[in-house]
């Protein structure tokens, strides 16, 4: 190009190789007297570039920002300035490190094919290229294997979560119990994300002189699942609690008076025992209470009486539990069945009374709404769903395992009192976890 020294009007040949140049190099105007020319624009065969970055207008998305022209996710944020610019929420950055493309939406990919999106990779800060590993298999610590003679409660306890890829964590464990070595039932299969190392077991779950195997299985945040741990067993003490007769009811809370008719029915209920109807005197207060299947019922296993003092855990604890608690075990007609039970009292209870329920995972809970107290207060009627609302092992196995209170709330709370503590939440082996490197 000449050098211009007077007004003029410069045509331009517009070629696709000038326009490519163009966009490279851009233009630069000097006057011969040295003066800077103000308001200058070049037009290339009619075509403005208004903010002089050296993109015509036309290809220019931003034709008054001389420091953005291109718009690839089309969200008004220039390229130079979007830190992601296929707007795919993976920065630009972060897709450049691993090889990717940052203008290509490209966050449902899975390069490794490890099952594990480019988003979520990101997300998890794990190399999207390179394939997750599993976690390693729990190690279980206690019981330990083959114990004999375990006294009740028992928590079941795992080591500490391992992982070959040093950013993946412990996401979940499943927890499984049986009495068969190959697992083909349960008493327990429980997915947790917060037991994730310790499982304490509802002593109204086990049953005495019973051997039970278990295994544990961890995933990472991936869904990613470890091989399965070795199977423990344990074998847990014959206490002879119930031998004459063996009727599910401890022999010291047999009731012996054949003047005692709970349920109020005319026939003696020492007279009634059977697997739908039992009956016991509770450990505190020496009241009487017995328990009758009403629907979806096979079989009421056991009924037993505990005092309150079993259970130390004291938050959300009902200010008063004057008769203890019923553990009870219920065979159902089908796994998943809602079981209706009828419990009942020696003596009418107060408007106050409630009824609530423990566990060593849930804690304390109250279960006061979804129980009927018929309207002189003689007895309660309620539901229980496998594997659901109310049972203890939280498991579809056709047994519901269930603890359970009479409380009242119209006297000042209470810490228990000292004793047994062997209903308590939590596991105090817990202490003994180590940490791998």
């Amino acid at each position: 190009m000449k050098n211009i020294q007077n007004n003029h009007d410069v045509t331009l040949s517009y070629t696709k190789d000038f326009k490519i140049k163009f966009q490279q190099f851009g233009y630069r105007e000097y006057p011969t007297d040295g003066r800077e020319w103000d308001n200058i624009s070049l037009s290339v065969d009619g075509i403005i570039d208004r903010d002089n970055d050296g993109i015509p207008d036309i290809d220019d998305k931003f034709p008054y920002d001389p420091n953005e022209w291109a718009d690839n996710d089309n969200d008004d944020i220039g390229d130079n300035a979007d830190t992601d610019d296929d707007n795919d929420k993976m920065p630009d950055s972060w897709e450049m490190t691993y090889g990717l493309n940052p203008l290509i939406d490209d966050a449902d990919q899975d390069p490794d094919q490890d099952g594990i999106t480019n988003l979520i990779e990101y997300q998890n800060h794990s190399n999207p290229k390179q394939a997750n590993q599993k976690p390693d298999a729990p190690a279980l610590i206690s019981p330990i294997h083959q114990v004999n003679n375990l006294e009740q409660p028992v928590c079941l306890v795992v080591d500490a979560f391992h992982d070959p890829d040093s950013n993946d964590t412990h996401a979940k464990t499943i927890w499984q119990l049986s009495t068969q070595t190959n697992f083909q039932s349960y008493l327990i299969d429980i997915e947790s994300s917060s037991q994730l190392n310790q499982l304490p077991i509802s002593i109204s779950i086990l049953s005495d002189n019973t051997t039970y195997y278990w295994r544990a299985q961890f995933f990472d945040q991936y869904g990613l699942a470890s091989n399965w741990s070795m199977i423990y067993s344990f074998t847990t003490m014959d206490t002879l609690k119930d031998i004459a007769p063996i009727n599910g009811i401890p022999d010291e809370q047999e009731i012996n008076d054949q003047t005692i008719d709970i349920d109020k029915n005319g026939t003696p209920d020492i007279d009634q025992i059977s697997s739908m109807y039992k009956c016991l005197n509770t450990v505190e207060e020496n009241a009487q209470m017995s328990i009758l299947g009403l629907t979806n019922v096979m079989e009421i296993m056991t009924f037993e009486s505990v005092g309150a003092n079993s259970i130390t855990e004291t938050t959300n604890r009902p200010t008063s539990i004057p008769w203890g608690l019923l553990n009870f075990n219920i065979k159902i007609l089908n796994p998943g069945d809602t079981a209706v039970l009828r419990i009942y009292f020696s003596t009418s209870v107060s408007l106050s009374a409630g009824w609530y329920k423990y566990n060593p995972i849930n804690g304390w809970q109250n279960f006061s709404d979804k129980v009927i107290f018929e309207k002189n207060r003689n007895f309660v009627t309620f539901s229980l769903t496998d594997g659901g609302l109310g049972d203890a092992d939280q498991t579809l196995n056709g047994v519901i395992a269930d603890q359970s209170a009479l409380v009242f709330n119209d006297s000042k709370a209470t810490q228990p009192p000292g004793g047994d503590d062997g209903g308590g939440g939590g596991c105090f082996v817990k202490t003994i976890l180590k940490v791998k490197k």
